[in-house]
C-alpha cells in the first residue's frame, strides 16, 4: 500500500480513529474501483453502508457486483493476530491458504468492517508503471 501511503489524501490517524471506534473488530480499508480497472486483480468486498460491516469478501473474483475493492491495509485486533497463524495453517476456512481466505473467514464471523479511503488506489506494476506513478504523485506535490 506504499502508493496509498504516499497520497496527500491518506491520513493514517483517520484509520486509527476508525479502528479505535469499533469494539474488538477488524478493519480493511477500501476504495471505489474505477470502471477501467479489473476486479479480478483485487480483493473485492461488499460493505453495509449503515453499519460499515463487510458482508462479503472474495479474493480476485471472476465477476463481482460492487466496485468496492479492498486495499492491502488492515487493522487487526490482537485476538485476530493470535488466530491468524493457526487458521492459516489449519485451513478452517477451506481452500488454499491465503490472507484473502482468512479475511473471508473474518467476514463470515461478522468481525470485519470497512473504512472507505478518500483517494484512488493504484497497483504499481499492474495498473500503472513506476514512472506513471511518480508523474501522478509528483504533479500532486507541485500543487
Amino acid at each position: 500500500a506504499g502508493d496509498m501511503l504516499k497520497s496527500d489524501e491518506f491520513d493514517i490517524g483517520m484509520c486509527k480513529r476508525f479502528f479505535d471506534s469499533l469494539d474488538e473488530k477488524d478493519v480493511t480499508m477500501y476504495y471505489d474501483l474505477k470502471p477501467e480497472h479489473d476486479p479480478t486483480t483485487r480483493g473485492m468486498i461488499s460493505v453495509d453502508p449503515r453499519t460499515k460491516r463487510v458482508t462479503e469478501f472474495e479474493e480476485k473474483p471472476a465477476s463481482w457486483h460492487t466496485r468496492q475493492a479492498s486495499i492491502v491495509f488492515y487493522c487487526l485486533t490482537a485476538k485476530t493476530v493470535q488466530e491468524l497463524i493457526p487458521e492459516y495453517l489449519e485451513r478452517k476456512g477451506g481452500g488454499r491458504p491465503s490472507f484473502g481466505s482468512f479475511l473471508s473467514y473474518l467476514t463470515q464471523q461478522n468481525r470485519l468492517y470497512g473504512m472507505k479511503m478518500p483517494a484512488d488506489f493504484r497497483l504499481v506494476g499492474q495498473t500503472t508503471t513506476v514512472e506513471e506513478y511518480l508523474t501522478v504523485y509528483g504533479e500532486l506535490e507541485e500543487r
